[in-house]
C-alpha cells in the first residue's frame, strides 16, 4: 500500500524519489476539459514514449485499418536546465501538490550540476478561458553566482501502445500516430505541426517564452538523441541568464500553445509573481 500520498481538504500532496512514478503521474493528471497531461515533470532525462504525451479532445488516429485510438500527442513538457554549461540532474525528492481550488499543479525539487545547486518550483496550469493553452512557470533559486540556461522543446517520441490481438501477451509495440510535418520559427517563438495517421487531423504546437530579464534568446537544433532521432530539423528554444546570490530568483513563463493563440504572450503575464 502506498503511504506517500496525503489527502487534504483542497489539496493532494506527495513526496517521492525519482522522476518516474506511474501511480503518482496518474493521480496528478491535470487538464481543462479540452486537453490534459499526466503528472510527469520537465527535466526528466529519460524518454518514456507511452507515459509522456498530451491528450486533446477529439484527436484520434488510425492504429490499424478501420481501428482508431485516442492519440498520445507529442509532449510540450520537455525542458532541460544547464548550470554553468552542465546539464542539471535531480538531487532531491520531489514534492508534488495538486491544488483543487486553483486547478494548478506544483512540484518542488532541487537540480544540481557538480557543486552547483538550484531549487526549482514548477507550476502547471491550463486556463479554462483559453482552452488551447498550457502554461508553465519556473521559479529558480540559487545560492551562488551561476549562468543558467533553460531549454524548452517538444518531445517527439510520444507514442501509443496498441492493445494486442492476444491480450494475454505483453505488448511492446509502439505506434506514433502524430508524426511531425514541419517546424517554423520567427525568432521569438517556434512551432511544430503534426498530422494524425489515417484521420489526417493537423495539430500545431507553439512555444513562447516570457522572461524579460534574460540576457539572450536563441533557437538551436536539439542536441538530445531522443529528439534528433525522431526529427532531422527539430529546434528548441533557449533562454540564458546570469544569476547571483543577490538576485537569486528567476521567473520564466512558457506558453505551450496548441492553436496559435495570438495573445499567448500577454496571457503569460497572469502567471507573473
Amino acid at each position: 500500500m502506498r503511504n506517500d500520498l496525503k489527502l487534504l481538504p483542497w489539496e493532494i500532496c506527495s513526496e517521492a524519489d525519482g522522476w518516474n512514478d506511474d501511480f503518482l503521474e496518474s493521480v496528478f493528471f491535470l487538464g481543462n476539459g479540452r486537453m490534459g497531461v499526466r503528472g510527469y515533470l520537465p527535466f526528466e532525462p529519460d524518454s518514456r514514449p507511452t507515459q509522456q504525451g498530451l491528450f486533446l479532445a477529439g484527436i484520434f488516429g488510425e492504429i490499424k485499418d478501420g481501428i482508431t485510438d485516442f492519440v498520445n500527442l507529442p509532449s510540450p513538457i520537455c525542458e532541460t536546465l544547464l548550470l554553468n554549461g552542465a546539464t542539471a540532474v535531480l538531487a532531491s525528492p520531489i514534492h508534488r501538490t495538486l491544488d483543487l481550488k486553483s486547478a494548478s499543479f506544483y512540484a518542488d525539487f532541487t537540480l544540481a550540476a557538480g557543486d552547483t545547486r538550484a531549487d526549482v518550483r514548477y507550476t502547471r496550469f491550463f486556463p479554462k478561458e483559453l482552452p488551447a493553452l498550457l502554461m508553465q512557470r519556473f521559479e529558480i533559486h540559487v545560492q551562488s553566482d551561476v549562468e543558467l540556461e533553460l531549454r524548452s522543446g517538444i518531445n517527439l517520441s510520444s507514442c501509443n501502445s496498441p492493445i494486442p490481438d492476444d491480450q494475454v501477451k505483453e505488448n511492446t509495440e509502439l505506434v506514433q500516430l502524430a508524426p511531425l510535418q514541419f517546424v517554423t520559427d520567427d525568432g521569438s517563438l517556434f512551432s511544430c505541426t503534426f498530422e494524425t495517421v489515417g484521420t489526417g487531423l493537423r495539430i500545431e504546437q507553439e512555444v513562447r517564452f516570457y522572461a524579460p530579464d534574460f540576457t539572450q534568446e536563441r533557437f538551436l537544433r536539439a542536441p538530445d538523441a531522443r529528439w534528433a532521432e525522431a526529427e532531422r530539423d527539430f529546434r528548441i528554444g533557449a533562454k540564458v541568464a546570469r544569476l547571483s546570490e543577490e538576485k537569486s530568483e528567476k521567473f520564466i513563463a512558457l506558453c505551450k500553445d496548441m492553436e496559435n493563440v495570438a495573445n499567448a504572450a500577454e496571457a503569460a503575464e497572469c502567471l507573473a509573481p
